[in-house]
């Protein structure tokens, strides 16, 4: 009996000294009032931090502006004089896409969406308009002189200018492909249920082209891998932007074939310039019966400057060569994107 009741007042302390620590353990009120202000502190300073280093990198001469206030700081006039000058021109040269910046929105109607799903064309009046057409028109004209000499010397290029992936060097180009209505369009078309539902577009590649009398261009063709490096199922769209004003008549801008992104024939041409080792723009060489075929069904558009060809990646097209007259230095420019 007196084992039993010593049992009985050890197990009684334990669970007191259990209670007693697990009180202890508990904070108080004020101690959770005071952890949960610490931690809403800490996560509004960590927010503030990474808001004004965000906005400090998203300033085009931030850079530039840092530099010189060190030098002020340790009052060397030197190295503000020279290091001003040399990430000036750094950070005049930067591309700066803002994440938080969202492009411009343009509605498809329901008829123009029927439409590019049955002929994988639509041409988009006014697709880029004001500052955003000049910008890119300028960018053009400054890839163009940077390429004079490459484009005497080769007579028989394609185009007199070509430069893919523009966008990483040019801020107006980048300016299109990300903050245009371009990616808007885009996901309204593309048969794929994250662009559909979401919004979700992903860019692949870009290319500036300037094409000009005598230049032979790129016969029909879709293009290969080199300009759409994705597999052959996935479903994209081009939008082929004219920087020039062009005049069907004229010729210099686009030809393509209505309803050749779904034909059994065109799929047959893909094909004959595909393969291992394509060549993308040689159907007139390799299949003439073909070429004439696509010619008899072949369209061109009148373009205004900042008019675009909304084009199913299947639809055939290809480069259309002057047939007028044109004054000495005509090129007609032209954005790719896809």
């Amino acid at each position: 009996m007196h084992e039993r009741r010593k049992s009985r007042a050890l197990a009684h302390y334990m669970y007191t000294l259990h209670d007693a620590t697990v009180a202890l353990s508990k904070p108080s009120v004020e101690q959770t009032i005071l952890r949960t202000l610490q931690t809403t502190l800490q996560t509004t300073l960590q927010t503030k931090l990474q808001t004004t280093l965000h906005s400090f990198a998203s300033v085009r001469y931030a850079r530039t502006a840092a530099v010189m206030h060190i030098a002020a700081l340790h009052r060397s006039y030197t190295v503000g004089l020279l290091g001003g000058f040399v990430m000036a021109a750094l950070d005049s040269q930067r591309v700066l896409i803002d994440a938080r910046r969202r492009p411009a929105m343009r509605q498809l109607s329901a008829a123009e969406r029927r439409q590019f799903d049955r002929d994988g064309v639509l041409l988009v009046k006014g697709l880029l308009s004001g500052s955003q057409l000049t910008g890119a028109q300028r960018a053009a004209r400054r890839t163009v002189r940077s390429h004079w000499l490459i484009s005497r010397l080769n007579r028989l290029a394609q185009w007199d200018s070509l430069e893919l992936q523009g966008w990483r060097t040019s801020q107006a180009f980048a300016d299109v492909a990300f903050f245009s209505a371009a990616p808007s369009i885009a996901s309204q078309v593309i048969r794929q249920p994250a662009a559909r539902s979401q919004g979700n577009v992903r860019l692949l590649k870009d290319a500036m082209l300037a094409f000009s009398p005598g230049r032979r261009g790129c016969g029909w063709h879709v293009d290969d891998h080199a300009l759409w490096p994705t597999h052959d199922d996935d479903h994209g769209v081009n939008l082929w932007i004219s920087l020039s004003d062009l005049r069907a008549a004229d010729g210099g801008g686009l030809a393509v074939v209505p309803g050749s992104h779904r034909s059994k024939e065109a799929r047959a041409c893909r094909e004959i310039i595909g393969g291992e080792q394509p060549l993308t723009c040689s159907l007139h060489t390799l299949a003439p019966e073909w070429h004439a075929w696509m010619e008899s069904r072949g369209v061109e558009y009148d373009m205004e400057p900042g008019d675009a060809l909304l084009l199913d990646r299947h639809t055939f097209h290809r480069s259309s060569p002057f047939r007028t007259p044109q004054p000495p230095g005509t090129r007609a420019l032209r954005l790719s994107i896809r």
